[in-house]
C-alpha cells in the first residue's frame, strides 16, 4: 500500500514539473513559489493570452517592414546633395584658388612717371563661381585723369574679363604644390588713351598660377602671364598692368607693341598675434620682347583685415624698382564681400 502511494505521489510531482517548469526550478525559494502561484492564477483567469493566434502570426511581418523602412531612409540620405556653407570655408582674399562668388569695390590712385600727371580709378569687380572648378571675373573701371599734355577728364576705363579653371587643389598640406590654376584674361580698349583712361589696345593674357605652402602661416604663389597686344599699347592708361614704358626723354604717348612675359611672386604672411589678418609682398617683373627687351620691376605691398567671415578690407602700395616703369607709385584700397 505504501509503495502504491509513493508511486502515485512521484507521478504527481513529475506531471507538476512538466506542466510548470519555472515552479520546479524556483522551488528552492518559498517567496518565489508564492509569486509563481499568483502569476498562474492570473494567467488562468485570462486564457486568451495563450490562445490568441495574432501575435505569433503578426510578428514575422513586422521585421520586413522595419527593414524596408530603414533601407528607404538610408537611400534617401545617400541621395541628398552635399550642402556647403561659408562657415566650412571662411573668406580668404589671399587665396586665388578659393572659388567664391564675391564683389570688390576698389579705389586706386596713380602717380605717373615721365611727368605725365596722374589718374585714378573706381574699380567695380565681380567674381562668379560657376562650379567648384570654374570662375568668371569681370571688372568695370570708372576713371579720372589730370595729365600734363591734355585737360582733365573722367569716364569709363578699359573693361576686363577673365576665366579661371581650378586644375588641381591639394588636400595634403605637407605637399609643396598646393594648387594649379590656368586661365585667360582679356582687356578691351573702351577707355580713352589720349585722356589717360585706357591703353588704346586690346590685351590677351593667358594665365597660370602655381600655389605653394611653405608653412601654416606663409604661402607663395607663382603667377605667370604672357601679354599680347592687338595694336600699339599705352601703358600709362592702365598703370596697374605692368607693361614697361619708354625711357625718360622719349615720347610715351606713341604706345608700343607688347609681347611680354609678366611674372609675379606673391608671398603672403598671416601673422598670429597682430591686428592684421594678412600681409602680402609681391615682386613684379615684366619683360617686353618686342621693344628691345625693355623691363619693368616693381614691389607691391598689401595689408588686409577680415572683419567677418564674408567681409574684408585691404590697402596696397606699389613702388617702382627701376626707371622703366609707367608709375611713380600706385596706392589703392578695396572692400571685399562674398555671398
Amino acid at each position: 500500500m505504501m509503495h502504491k502511494m509513493s508511486s502515485s505521489l512521484l507521478c504527481l510531482l513529475t506531471l507538476s514539473a512538466l506542466a510548470f517548469p519555472s515552479t520546479a526550478l524556483a522551488a528552492n525559494d518559498p517567496e518565489d513559489v508564492l509569486l509563481d502561484e499568483d502569476v498562474r492564477r492570473d494567467l488562468a483567469s485570462r486564457p486568451e493570452t495563450f490562445s490568441s493566434p495574432e501575435l505569433p502570426a503578426a510578428a514575422p511581418s513586422v521585421l520586413p517592414d522595419l527593414r524596408l523602412s530603414n533601407s528607404t531612409s538610408l537611400l534617401h540620405e545617400l541621395q541628398k546633395k552635399p550642402q556647403t556653407s561659408k562657415t566650412d570655408e571662411p573668406l580668404d582674399p589671399t587665396d586665388p584658388l578659393q572659388f567664391m562668388t564675391s564683389f570688390r569695390l576698389g579705389l586706386e590712385f596713380n602717380d605717373l612717371s615721365n611727368g605725365e600727371g596722374s589718374n585714378g580709378f573706381l574699380r567695380l569687380q565681380g567674381n562668379m563661381a560657376l562650379n567648384p572648378k570654374m570662375l568668371l571675373h569681370a571688372e568695370l573701371p570708372l576713371g579720372w585723369s589730370n595729365l600734363s599734355h591734355t585737360s582733365s577728364d573722367a569716364g569709363i576705363g578699359d573693361l576686363r574679363f577673365a576665366f579661371y579653371y581650378l586644375g588641381k587643389r591639394e588636400s595634403d598640406s605637407r605637399k609643396l604644390i598646393q594648387g594649379v590654376m590656368p586661365g585667360v584674361e582679356l582687356i578691351l580698349p573702351t577707355g580713352s588713351a589720349t585722356n589717360g583712361l585706357g591703353g588704346d589696345a586690346g590685351l590677351l593674357i593667358p594665365y597660370l598660377n602655381l600655389q605653394m605652402n611653405v608653412s601654416e602661416t606663409v604661402t607663395i604663389s607663382n603667377v605667370l602671364r604672357y601679354v599680347h597686344s592687338f595694336s600699339r599699347y599705352r601703358p600709362a592708361g592702365n598703370p596697374d598692368i605692368n607693361v614697361p614704358t619708354s625711357s625718360k626723354g622719349r615720347n610715351s604717348q606713341d604706345g608700343k607693341t607688347v609681347r611680354e612675359i609678366w611674372w609675379q611672386i606673391p608671398v603672403t604672411v598671416k601673422p598670429e598675434d597682430m591686428w592684421l589678418t594678412w600681409m602680402t609682398f609681391t615682386p613684379d617683373m615684366a619683360w617686353n620682347f618686342q621693344d628691345n627687351m625693355t623691363r619693368s620691376y616693381r614691389l607691391d605691398i598689401e595689408a588686409g583685415k577680415t572683419f567677418k567671415e564674408d567681409f574684408s578690407v585691404a590697402a596696397n602700395l606699389t613702388l617702382p624698382l627701376n626707371s622703366g616703369n609707367a608709375i611713380n607709385w600706385i596706392f589703392g584700397i578695396q572692400a571685399i564681400l562674398t555671398f
